[in-house]
């Protein structure tokens, strides 16, 4: 709707026809509702995701390119997003790296020590990392190291894993 002053308003109209004797039409009813402000508010959000979605594509993008492995968990440890190197290191396709997935390939010697540390370790609310070793399906051991990234303070946080020639295999205390 354009008013008298040139000033453009976004509207929402309810019309209702009014009948009389035998159904004959002899009125109508309306509401034209003021909506502008609710238009706008939603092309800001709309401009708001479609940067989201660019940033999350290049940002996965760059997750793809990178020599680290790099996955996204919940706040239960569980695996939503790896990225190929990811699943080459623990020597898993990456549908198997997801979920609870990943722990297959922790090595059988530190299971019940990362099992007691992980979840406690993963809801800190700073960066935190650990050395260890992972298990691959045909037996190859590899001691790496891993960090919590971002975000710091809650859940889904992103972590890398980067195997180490030089790294010693600790276990968690």
């Amino acid at each position: 709707m354009v008013r008298p002053g040139g000033d453009v308003r976004w509207v929402k109209t309810y019309r209702k026809l009014l009948q009389g004797p035998g159904g004959k039409p002899r009125g109508a009813m309306g509401i034209i509702e003021d909506i502008t402000e609710q238009r706008a508010k939603d092309d800001q959000l709309k401009a708001v995701r479609e940067q989201a979605e660019v940033a999350e594509l290049h940002f996965r993008t760059l997750c793809e390119q990178l020599p680290l492995g790099i996955f996204q968990a919940d706040a239960n440890a569980n695996n939503l997003y790896v990225n190929g190197q990811y699943a080459e290191i623990i020597g898993r396709t990456r549908e198997e790296a997801l979920g609870s997935g990943w722990w297959k390939s922790i090595h059988p010697d530190e299971v019940k020590a990362i099992s007691t540390a992980c979840p406690s370790r993963m809801r800190v609310p700073q960066r935190c990392g650990c050395f260890g070793r992972t298990e691959r399906p045909d037996g190859f051991v590899l001691a790496g190291a891993f960090r919590k990234v971002f975000p710091v303070h809650r859940a889904p946080w992103w972590a890398s894993w980067k195997t180490s020639p030089n790294a010693v295999p600790r276990t968690f205390s």
